[in-house]
């Protein structure tokens, strides 16, 4: 199997520059205070942040906002919208973190980790944040490498249903539904980090 190139791929997926998960982050809200009761002043990484497509959400509870991406597409865009927020321009399995965040975010980004890499990464984002709060679809079929609509330079879409409950073990604390739809499900993990490097 040809290795595969997340720089390329989201590189080339660039499509979030206006989109806003409103709806989602509607639902998530209320699951976030109820194991964070003062969000402000609180540190969050989101990792997989694109353009900043939830930043205003964070940003305007007055937490201390930090975004991640591998892509250099995304990094002027949210660097021009957010001028004194932080933007780490890495991969996400390579980065190597240099402090520990009060919140680890990540909205559709872990679903396009291949499974060779899903356990580290996931094990990182444990011990970078002392929660982890992750929004992934849950396709209701075997979806491996399912969509052929190529996009610019012929990267394809990657995306996976991976076994959350098994990689997050016993540090999952809660699974909620954030909408539903004719072939998938967007469900809200959230894991009680490490807190640790």
């Amino acid at each position: 199997m040809k290795k595969f190139d997340y720089k390329l791929y989201w590189d080339n997926r660039f499509w979030d520059m206006n989109y806003y998960p409103s709806v989602e982050l509607g639902v998530i809200e209320p699951v976030i205070k109820k194991y964070m009761t003062s969000p402000k002043g609180k540190s969050v990484l989101e990792v997989g942040c694109g353009s900043g497509k939830c930043a205003d959400f964070f940003i305007n509870k007055e937490m201390e906002y930090t975004g991640l991406d591998i892509s250099r597409v995304y990094k002027p865009l949210f660097e021009s919208r957010y001028i004194s927020r932080k933007f780490i321009l890495a991969d996400i399995y390579k980065w190597k973190p240099d402090k520990v965040y009060d919140f680890v975010f990540t909205y559709v980004t872990l679903q396009h980790i291949i499974p060779e890499h899903i356990k580290a990464v996931i094990e990182k984002l444990l011990k970078v944040g002392k929660y982890l709060f992750s929004v992934e679809n849950m396709y209701f079929i075997n979806i491996r490498n399912v969509h052929k609509k190529p996009y610019r330079n012929k990267s394809y879409q990657y995306e996976f249903n991976h076994d959350y409950e098994k990689l997050f073990g016993d540090r999952l604390l809660d699974k909620v539904i954030v909408d539903e739809y004719k072939t998938y499900r967007k469900i809200l993990w959230v894991a009680k980090g490490k807190g640790s490097l």
